[in-house]
């Protein structure tokens, strides 16, 4: 029996033996095999609950494992990747120590499943989620991961209820390095690449966490959001926290500089928004929001409770803001079932009027069951109420009404006080589309100063539209319109504006017309009708239009247009006539134009059609007439193409005509382009004569010569152009009319070429007459960039007479100019080195008299700057003027000193100056400024005496001929000038009865602003005046300048005569223009005992005077008038409001005593009474035209009229 217990338990040992050897023999199989590892798989894809697939398998489990295709599917997700890699230390188990050495994972594809019905019928958990727990995780061993990447993860996720689509979530790269120690989880390095949309996530994650309890854990974060067109948002901070509280802390940079910090907490079932604010740095630092409130009742309905506030917010984040907001606060109570909005904003931008709006809506998670809605903007308000909701479908029913809004206080140029009421209300469904009311009840008010007022009535169902009426009236303009839109068309309108500039800004004249448009959308008709007259808006001017429009969109039949105007200006320049006509059907069509009597007359004429989206046709008359250049018409007929892909012009010639007239010439054109090759194109001059351009040149010069040239360009898109042209003009010559003067040169020829990003052009000028050469030559590298500079300039003239072309003030000039210059630099700093110089030169100058001599002047570069030195010299009678300075002509800068003595200025009869000046210039592009003095140590003058003009009436304006009034002479540069001029002791004066010398000194100022002043004093320092024909003495004598118009100074002077112990004299006061003439005595006599003391020397009445002589004086009385000075007569004439107040006579019986006046600007009339004898007289003029007047004489003792004819020259 014991054997048998013995061999019993031997049988089991052994049993469990091989039981044992077994088992080991099938882990290790298992885990230290290929072979078994791919059973391993086998019985995975054997017992899955969904379908497992894997097309390779290789490795041991106690060694690397590479799993390649593999895939699972089930009801509820699809996973699958490219391939799977594992590589961990099994000997580490030994040591207490789980080491992952790698783990790759390759374009893992992540699909979530939940259908539509399933979803539906989901009913939420009936275990609670609160309070929130984790298992507490200990691992037996410690763990560590030294590599972990996952590449190119797509996760797509379920479809909503609604069957939307999310867009799925790509991390396009993800690696982990972590380890345990005790308790606690360290990430040594998370790196995550993650896309949603267009928007790209880069973020670096290190930390610690606890698994464990509150799972407690702290994570210092750097990341990057990346969008399309915009810079990156930047953050770096501190995440930390557990499950029952969340602390955010970050400093953000990139599109957006500033802090966020959020504070979250979870307690029981309610979750503390203690804090959550964004602040901003920089430029508007302390701008930012904030957010508190609690979410409570998690488990239930979820009551929510937000305040939110925010100052100076901007959108964009940098930059230019188009919307921003000073200020706002929004509040948010209640369920997703029963809540309560407040909004309450200032809003401005660029393109929208600055506002404050609140807005209290009550709604549910289908709408607004009611809604406010409150804007104080345009100095007026606008109030709204009404209901909306989204679930099932989008519906709406709204009332909008305004109070004083005024437009202009955004746009300016519509000021306005507009009262109204708006009503909207509609639904949009997917069965019948949008259906919408909308209603214009009441619009009153004022529009520019104008009472406006309207009413209108739309309806809109599906693609139907109804317009039961609109009426707008503004001033006494009326647009109104009737009518139905939709499958089939009925649309009237009529409008009626006789003055547009109380309706529109920038707009005048009278506009009417009426259309309308009608029938089914493939057979519609548009007709139209406008009329107008003075028609202006802007800058361009219509005086009369007339136009028509029958047009047939459905182009089964012929359409018609005509439009016609008279008075046009366009872009400044003004034409009598346009006439455009035009008939047809789009595939055989003509349209004809007429621009005339302008600047240019032109006349075209064109046919062609309309198909696939192209037109083609020919262009049969191009007629161009100017005074200037001729008449010019089109050789050939020209093919035209056209549409949105492609567009050419074929070989489009013009030829001046007549040919057989010396000046015809040939210009053609060929251009093509196309959206996919670019554009290209040619042309090409010939026979062009240079005549045509004497218009162009001074006055008496006669051009010769004809010019040829030829060029091509072409542009790929996407590339830089390239381009040639070349310019001949042979036999070329510049001559003076009946002189000897003239200019000839042999064949001048100019190349342009462009290649890329290079430019060159060169220029050759061979003259014959004077003998001499120009050439130029300049090319720019990087032309689209940088813009590097090479180039030169090489001249050399050995006579200067044809300078009188071009200068005829300037006679017998000579001389030679040598120069040459180099460029370098770039486009934004060029340089210029090298020299220019003219060399004994001289001119005449006929008008003042003078000759030029030894004119000498040199521009050269200076090795230490950029800029040119500039010296030069010229003598004028024994006197030497002197420059010097430095230029940079490419910036039209530089500083000059003029400095000269004893410079003749002038040698004619009538004056003789000499000048020593001192004058300093400073150029640049915005200023010229001038200082210093020009001292006059001699002059001269008598200038010849003049007759005396007839005054004319104070409103009389004087019209240049040449120009209109209104016209401004545009000034690239301003000036300022100070320059005091001062007079020597040789300046003497003999004119309008004064002989004598000047002296003085005067500070001249100009700032290109205002009329010149100027300040100081011009004095009498000897001489004499001669008054009525007797030399009198000067006791002083001024010209006062006091900071005022430099043509108006002060006067003070007195002058008398001593006849044995009577002293008679007159004083001149006032101004230049306004002077005022008195006469005084000692002792105090009449007027015309004075008078006989200055003109005669003796009292009157005396034995000796003569007849003569009493005429003489009743003259010299009658000459004290208006502007003379008889204090009695001018007191007179202003009590009355005349213009002329004295006496007349060409003797002492027929002297009168008159009164003249203009009634108007071209009307003067004058009444005389005689004084000694009873006669009166009547005089009239009137002025017809410029050249044109009538004059009538009525009197006692003869009548008569004449008709007058005046022209200057």
């Amino acid at each position: 029996m014991k054997l048998i217990y013995k061999r019993l338990a031997w049988c089991v040992l052994a049993t469990f033996a091989v039981l044992f050897a077994l088992l080991l023999t099938a882990v290790i199989y298992f885990a230290a095999t290929t072979h078994g590892l791919q059973q391993l798989v086998s019985l995975g894809q054997r017992w899955a609950p969904g379908e497992l697939q894997v097309e390779h398998v290789e490795g041991t489990l106690l060694g690397q494992v590479s799993l390649q295709s593999v895939s699972y599917q089930d009801k509820s997700i699809d996973v699958s990747f490219k391939q799977l890699q594992w590589a961990w230390s099994p000997n580490e188990l030994l040591n207490g120590l789980i080491d992952v050495q790698s783990i790759l994972l390759e374009q893992p594809v992540i699909t979530l499943h939940a259908s539509t019905a399933e979803a539906a019928s989901v009913e939420p958990p009936t275990r609670s989620l609160l309070p929130l727990s984790m298992p507490d995780i200990a691992l037996p061993l410690q763990l560590r991961i030294e590599d972990l990447q996952l590449k190119r993860l797509v996760l797509n996720q379920a479809k909503q209820i609604d069957q939307s689509e999310s867009a799925p979530v790509l991390i396009d790269y993800l690696k982990l390095k972590m380890h345990s120690q005790e308790k606690a989880v360290i990430v040594d390095e998370l790196q995550l690449i993650a896309q949603q949309g267009l928007s790209q996530l880069d973020a670096q994650v290190s930390g610690k966490v606890h698994p464990q309890g509150d799972y407690l854990f702290s994570l210092s974060t750097q990341w990057e959001v990346q969008q399309p067109e915009t810079k990156a948002l930047k953050g770096k901070g501190i995440l930390s926290g557990g499950l029952t509280k969340l602390i955010v802390q970050q400093q953000l940079s990139g599109i957006f500089d500033g802090a966020l910090s959020l504070l979250l907490r979870l307690s029981a079932d309610t979750l503390f928004v203690d804090e959550l604010k964004i602040i901003q740095a920089g430029e508007q630092a302390g701008a930012g929001l904030s957010l508190s409130g609690e979410v409570s009742d998690l488990q239930k309905t979820a009551k929510i409770t937000l305040d939110g506030r925010w100052e100076n917010v901007n959108y964009p984040l940098q930059g230019d803001a188009v919307y921003s907001s000073k200020r706002g606060k929004v509040k948010l109570s209640g369920d997703i079932e029963n809540y309560h909005l407040m909004l309450d904003s200032e809003l401005a931008g660029a393109s929208i009027p600055d506002g404050r709006w609140v807005l209290e809506a009550d709604g549910d998670k289908q709408g607004f069951s009611a809604f406010t809605l409150q804007g104080d903007t345009l100095e007026g308000q606008l109030l709204g109420n009404g209901n909306v909701a989204w679930q099932p479908s989008l519906n709406w029913q709204l009332a909008i009404k305004g109070k004083q809004i005024n437009p202009g206080s955004q746009w300016e140029e519509w000021p306005a006080k507009l009262d109204f009421l708006l009503s909207s209300s509609g639904s949009l469904q997917a069965s019948r589309g949008l259906q919408l009311q909308a209603g214009l009840s009441s619009l009153q008010g004022t529009l520019r100063n104008q009472p406006i007022e309207g009413v209108a009535e739309v309806s809109l169902a599906g693609s139907e539209l109804t317009i039961k009426q609109l009426r707008l009236n503004v001033a006494n303009a009326q647009l109104q319109a009737t009518g139905t839109a939709g499958q089939k068309m009925n649309l009237e309108w009529l409008l009626k504006a006789p003055s547009l500039a109380s309706v529109l800004p920038n707009a005048a004249g009278d506009l009417t017309g009426n259309g309308t448009l009608h029938g089914p959308l493939d057979q519609l008709q548009l007709v139209a009708d406008l009329k107008g007259n003075g028609l202006q808006f802007e800058d361009y001017q219509l005086g009369k239009l007339d136009a028509g429009l029958d047009i047939d969109l459905s182009a089964q039949r012929r359409s018609n247009v005509r439009v016609k105007a008279a008075n046009l200006s366009l872009a400044g320049q003004r034409w009598q006539s346009l006439l455009i006509e035009g008939g047809g059907t789009p595939l055989q069509h003509q349209l004809t134009m007429a621009l005339e009597q302008g600047p240019v007359d032109v006349k075209l004429q064109a046919r062609g059609q309309w198909e696939s989206s192209q037109w083609s046709g020919f262009l049969t008359q191009t007629d161009l007439q100017n005074e200037i250049m001729g008449t010019w018409q089109l050789l050939h007929t020209v093919s035209v193409t056209g549409s949105a892909d492609k567009a050419a012009l074929d070989d489009f010639c013009l030829q001046r005509v007549p040919v057989s007239v010396v000046g015809s010439g040939q210009i053609c054109v060929t251009t093509a382009w196309s959206k996919k090759s670019g554009s290209q194109g040619r042309f090409n001059v010939s026979q062009l004569a240079l005549n045509q351009f004497e218009p162009l040149l001074p006055a008496s010069t006669q051009v010769e010569g004809k010019m040829h040239g030829q060029g091509t360009f072409q542009q790929i898109n996407g590339e830089k152009p390239d381009f040639s042209a070349s310019i001949n003009v042979v036999a070329s010559q510049l001559q003076l009319e009946n002189t000897d003067l003239s200019v000839k040169a042999d064949d001048l020829r100019l190349l342009l070429s462009g290649k890329q990003s290079r430019i060159k052009a060169d220029l050759q000028l061979p003259l014959v007459q004077p003998v001499g050469q120009v050439e130029a030559s300049i090319v720019i590298d990087d032309a689209y960039g940088e813009g590097r500079l090479t180039g030169s300039l090489q001249a050399a003239l050995s006579d200067l007479e044809f300078v009188s072309l071009f200068s005829p003030e300037l006679q017998a000039v000579k001389g030679q100019v040598e120069s040459k210059l180099v460029l370098r630099g770039s486009l934004k700093k060029p340089q210029v080195k090298g020299f220019l110089k003219l060399q004994e030169a001289q001119a005449e100058l006929p008008a003042l008299g003078i000759a030029l001599e030894a004119i000498n002047l040199e521009i050269h570069d200076q090795p230490t700057t950029d800029q040119l030195g500039l010296t030069g010299s010229l003598y004028s009678g024994k006197g030497l003027l002197a420059l010097s300075g430095v230029l940079d002509p490419l910036k039209y800068s530089g500083q000059i000193k003029l400095k000269g003595k004893d410079f003749q200025l002038a040698a004619t009869n009538e004056i003789q100056a000499w000048v020593s000046p001192d004058l300093s210039l400073s150029i640049t592009p915005a200023l010229v400024s001038v200082r210093g003095e020009i001292k006059i140590p001699k002059a001269q003058l008598s200038p010849p005496k003049v007759a005396s003009i007839t005054p004319l009436s104070s409103d009389v304006v004087i019209v240049d001929s040449n120009s209109e009034r209104s016209a401004t002479i545009p000034v690239k540069q301003a000036l300022d000038a100070q320059v005091r001029i001062t007079l020597g002791d040789k300046v003497e004066v003999d004119a309008v009865g004064f002989q004598g010398r000047l002296e003085g000194s005067v500070l001249v100022e100009d700032d290109g602003r205002r009329a010149t002043r100027a300040t100081g004093s011009m004095a009498v320092a000897a001489g004499k005046y001669r008054l009525y024909g007797q030399d009198l003495n000067i006791e002083r004598g001024s010209l006062v300048f006091s900071g005022g118009p430099v043509d108006n100074p002060g006067l003070d002077l007195r002058v008398s005569r001593i006849v044995e112990e009577v002293t008679a004299g007159a004083k001149v006061g006032g101004t230049l223009k306004e002077p005022r003439l008195t006469l005084f005595s000692e002792p105090s006599m009449p007027e015309s005992s004075l008078l006989s003391y200055l003109l005669f020397g003796r009292a009157p009445g005396a034995a000796n005077a003569t007849a003569s002589e009493q005429e003489l004086l009743f003259r010299a009385a009658s000459a004290l008038t208006l502007k003379g000075g008889n204090v009695v007569a001018e007191k007179l004439s202003n009590l009355f409001d005349v213009n002329e107040l004295g006496l007349e006579g060409d003797s002492l019986n027929d002297t009168s005593f008159y009164i003249g006046k203009y009634l108007s600007p071209k009307l003067y009339v004058k009444y005389g009474v005689g004084i000694l004898e009873p006669t009166s007289t009547f005089f009239m003029r009137y002025l017809l035209s410029k050249r044109w007047s009538i004059e009538s004489q009525t009197g006692t003792n003869s009548s008569g009229g004449d008709i007058i004819y005046t022209f200057e020259h």
